[in-house]
């Protein structure tokens, strides 16, 4: 890499335009003189950087068509799991909401009714009893997406 010099986008070009070579400090080594070590040097042959050549440069390992194969149907199981577990987290939401809603109605209800007139007793063991039967559905429903996905590895994705 001697004499060569390094261009804009920090590659180091021998005379017959072939890449030999990638720089680390793109920045403020452009133009610079490379010397026969590999390091860039001033004018005055100052070490100012260095410069790497494709030969010591270790080649990543291309993923074997297996590979991507298996990655891929896993990522499709995965979509296929997630969408499962969205679907039981609708339809958990919606029994959860109806859940409320009745609950919610009934203290609305209760509201509206003259003081003399409403039994808070009764009140109160519904909104418990709805209470329960929301914290049941939400037990199910972790249950279930547990079922689906043990070591919440799907659930960490979304």
């Amino acid at each position: 890499m001697s004499g060569l010099k390094i261009n804009k986008e920090g590659e180091v070009r021998g005379a017959d335009g072939n890449l030999v070579g990638t720089l680390t400090s793109l920045a403020t080594l452009v133009g610079k003189t490379i010397d026969d070590n590999g390091y860039v040097v001033d004018n005055d042959g100052n070490k100012i950087g260095e410069c790497t050549s494709l030969e010591n440069i270790p080649e990543s390992e291309p993923e074997s068509e297996e590979q991507e194969q298996k990655a891929a149907a896993k990522a499709e199981s995965d979509c296929q799991l997630a969408e499962k577990m969205i679907s039981i987290l609708s339809q958990t939401l919606d029994r959860v909401k109806r859940v409320c809603r009745q609950s919610e109605e009934a203290c609305e209800k209760a509201g509206h009714t003259h003081k003399e007139e409403l039994d808070e007793e009764k009140l109160v063991q519904a909104s418990g009893r709805s209470s329960k039967k929301a914290g049941r559905i939400l037990q199910e429903c972790n249950g279930a997406t547990r079922a689906l996905d043990p070591d919440g590895r799907i659930a960490a994705t979304a």
